[in-house]
């Protein structure tokens, strides 16, 4: 968060250099996506098994919901600098929610 005005403005500085992985694939208006992308996927794989040991059914609800909100904003946003990418990631996303569903 401390390197957003380096980012948005295009003026390098050491920290947003040692970052660029986490934002140089993403629209300079979206540099913060992946920070929840990561947030997502510890979600699906973690904290939602920790969460509701012995609701099966919650799991699945929650895991859908989340996959939903995150395959909204991602349509809504368009957050990669590649349209190429930016198709793959929601056919993914997609992929995921028809199967939780």
């Amino acid at each position: 968060w401390k390197c957003r005005n380096a980012i948005r403005t295009r003026r390098p500085n050491r920290l947003s250099r040692a970052t660029i992985f986490l934002w140089g694939d993403y629209e300079t208006r979206c540099f913060w996506w992946e920070p929840f992308e990561i947030l997502r996927r510890l979600t699906l794989t973690g904290f939602v098994l920790i969460s509701t040991t012995g609701y099966s059914m919650m799991r699945g609800l929650i895991a859908t919901l989340i996959s939903i909100a995150f395959l909204m904003g991602l349509s809504v946003l368009v957050p990669l600098r590649s349209k190429i990418d930016d198709a793959l990631v929601l056919g993914c996303h997609l992929s995921l929610v028809i199967l939780f569903v």
